[in-house]
């Protein structure tokens, strides 16, 4: 399971209580958790983080830990040691995560008024989304998503094409840009 982002996704006691569903499961049952050091500590380009093993059985966690250590260090050797030191240094400094915590409230709050103001606007235009609660994106379901996004670079909005969609990076866009983008998007579909 991917949390990368759980940090953006609420407040800490709203996001978290689902992980208590994982305790007390069968012991051939093993849930991987992938965290994101590097976006939750605010250094977004200095990648870090950990695969988290929750599992009732002891043997089950350490078994998966010996076969990532090795698998891990052969594909891509260690994390870098600049954002292990960094880390660390961080979680060793209340102040430090003060500031952190505050930050990072701030550009989950940015986030959220940037979502308001797309997804209202995406609703009044008829535009179709992928369901959004949080995060740093959103999604438009699109036929030719690659044709889309080439029209949308003419206009100066740079979205990622997927296989069936567009990814807007709500997160990269400044608020006062935000009006009139879900506008311009529905434009930009191949019906």
């Amino acid at each position: 399971m991917d949390i990368a982002y759980i940090d953006y996704a609420g407040e800490p006691q709203e996001t978290r209580p689902f992980m208590k569903l994982f305790t007390g499961l069968p012991e051939n049952i093993l849930v991987t958790l992938a965290y994101s050091m590097s976006k939750s500590f605010m250094m977004y380009g200095l990648r870090s983080g950990a695969l988290v093993g929750v599992s009732s059985s002891q043997e089950v966690v350490e078994e998966m830990s010996r076969v990532n250590s090795s698998s891990n260090r052969g594909l891509w050797s260690n994390g870098s040691r600049g954002a292990q030191t960094l880390l660390a240094a961080v979680v060793k400094n209340p102040e430090l995560q003060a500031v952190i915590v505050k930050e990072r409230s701030y550009y989950r709050e940015l986030m959220v008024k940037r979502a308001e103001i797309f997804m209202k606007e995406a609703q009044a235009v008829g535009l179709v989304t992928l369901p959004y609660h949080s995060g740093f994106f959103i999604t438009v379901p699109a036929k030719d998503a690659y044709t889309s996004c080439q029209k949308l670079t003419q206009d100066n909005i740079f979205a990622l094409y997927l296989k069936k969609g567009i990814r807007v990076a709500i997160c990269g866009i400044p608020t006062s840009k935000i009006p009139g983008l879900a506008s311009k998007i529905k434009e930009s579909l191949i019906l």
